[in-house]
């Protein structure tokens, strides 16, 4: 099989070869048609310098040239392996090194000025078995060290084909606002090839009310986001809520934990629209469990069920024994879907990649109808003078308070006082934040133990792009303060 020949091929006989594939950010249409086109030359630009199985460097940042290339690549028989120049040339030496890559494709192509038709059947497909690799997807974590997410032909194919016959996407303009290189953009962009819909991207990072505006501006009827966005247009002003009510139709949030709170006010403000809240996981190809819509009183807080070709269990964290539902452990997934291991790091895939499971390093539980709960990572339920301390309950009581735009609150070790929850804040405009009152409300809800020992104002919470916290970053931010 080839992953580019499989996707290639649906756009032309499912999603039109005259439909809008892709939108860009300055509103510029591509065709299905021109979109094979380009990929037909840029592969006889390529076909000599690329070798099969080759690892090669792609770079996000430049629009549809990055998944031109990208398909390019695949349809040469060599592995993509995806970068930002945002992540800095230390972290660039750092994959080439894991990967052993050579070639870098960061060019901007220009736009063939002579129209050259162009099929699946001008385009050559090097044939692969479907467990051989066709990404690398780099993914830091939540300590900042690359890991290196071996992908199979197979496992990001079917993920996007099993998350499409969950979603039913079709005949959408989805706007996503992540860099390119992330996988959740990806995921999204082939779910576009496979439904006849628009993919109209942004990778430059937007902020509360410049993302409405833009969400308004492109007319999509469909987002494809982080769960802080999903709030920004759940805040959005009275005027351009009623804007994006006469458009919106599917909203898929993933990245992080949607809080209930939010999607049940997302459903009051839009709702005409289907609300997907999902979990997903680079190592099992993207997307993990999916909510179906309904009413946000049914599982409040659930991320759903597994997608066609994957399960989800449970286990105790210390016996590694299977939980019934309702109790708390480790996420573990098992599957056609799960990645093949890290790239070069025997260590790491070894203890996440275990007896054909994977060991997520999420904690949860299943209720008695199987729906998920994700109760956030390992390191982010910590001890507060012996009693665990979650950070999700206390960045949901924050959110809660409506005093902040964003939060993350993280266990810091302080010499006189031990572990202790630290929140960082963002303020929001609309509401003056004031100390005691938002203490009143915490302990109004949660246990003192939980209540954090001191607020952190900055301008944005550290972030990647499709929307998880960088906890090494944040706890650099924190250090960088003066808290006693």
């Amino acid at each position: 099989m080839n992953i580019a020949q499989k996707l290639l091929t649906t756009i032309r006989f499912q999603h039109g070869m005259e439909n809008c594939l892709y939108q860009s950010s300055t509103g510029t249409e591509v065709t299905g048609a021109a979109f094979l086109e380009r990929i037909l030359r840029r592969q006889k630009d390529l076909a000599d310098s690329i070798s099969v199985d080759e690892m090669v460097v792609i770079t996000s940042g430049r629009g549809l040239d990055f998944f031109i290339d990208l398909f390019t690549v695949w349809t040469l028989g060599a592995v993509a392996v995806p970068y930002s120049p945002e992540d800095g040339p230390d972290h660039l030496k750092d994959i080439k090194r894991i990967s052993g890559a050579h070639q870098c494709l960061d060019q901007h192509l220009t736009t063939p000025s002579v129209s050259l038709p162009a099929t699946p059947d001008e385009i050559s497909f090097i044939e692969h078995e479907p467990d051989q690799p066709c990404a690398v997807l780099f993914t830091s974590g939540s300590t900042g060290t690359p890991k290196g997410v071996v992908l199979s032909q197979k496992s990001l194919l079917n993920n996007a084909v099993a998350t499409h016959a969950v979603t039913q996407l079709d005949r959408e303009r989805l706007f996503v606002n992540v860099p390119f290189h992330f996988t959740s953009a990806i995921c999204h962009f082939l779910s576009v090839c496979l439904s006849s819909s628009t993919f109209i991207g942004s990778e430059k990072k937007l902020i509360y009310a410049d993302f409405v505006d833009r969400f308004i501006e492109s007319d999509a009827t469909a987002l494809g986001g982080a769960p802080v966005q999903i709030r920004w247009l759940t805040d959005a002003t009275q005027a351009n809520a009623l804007k994006i009510n006469k458009a919106l139709r599917f909203c898929f949030s993933s990245g992080d934990h949607l809080s209930p709170d939010v999607a049940a006010k997302f459903c009051d403000t839009y709702p005409g629209a289907r609300l997907y809240p999902a979990y997903g996981l680079t190592e099992l190809g993207g997307r993990f469990c999916i909510h179906q819509p309904g009413q946000p009183s049914v599982h409040p807080g659930s991320v759903g069920k597994p997608i066609p070709g994957l399960n989800v269990e449970i286990f105790d964290l210390d016996s590694r024994s299977l939980l019934p539902s309702g109790e708390e452990g480790m996420i573990v997934a098992s599957g056609e879907l799960i990645a093949n291991g890290y790239l070069n790091n025997p260590g790491e895939t070894r203890a996440t990649f275990r007896n054909g499971k994977l060991y997520t390093g999420d904690l949860g539980f299943l209720d008695e109808n199987g729906f998920l709960y994700v109760v956030g990572r390992a390191d982010d339920v910590f001890k507060v003078n012996g009693k665990k301390v979650s950070s999700r309950k206390i960045e949901a009581e924050l959110m809660h308070s409506r005093y902040f735009l964003d939060v993350a609150v993280v266990g810091y070790d302080l010499p006189v006082f031990s572990t202790v929850p630290i929140a960082c804040v963002v303020a929001s405009p609309e509401r003056e934040f004031h100390r005691g009152l938002v203490l009143k409300h915490l302990r109004s809800a949660l246990p003192n133990s939980h209540i954090p020992h001191d607020f952190i104002l900055v301008d944005e919470i550290p972030r990647t792009g499709s929307g998880k916290l960088k906890r090494a970053a944040l706890k650099a931010l924190i250090q960088s303060r003066e808290i006693r």
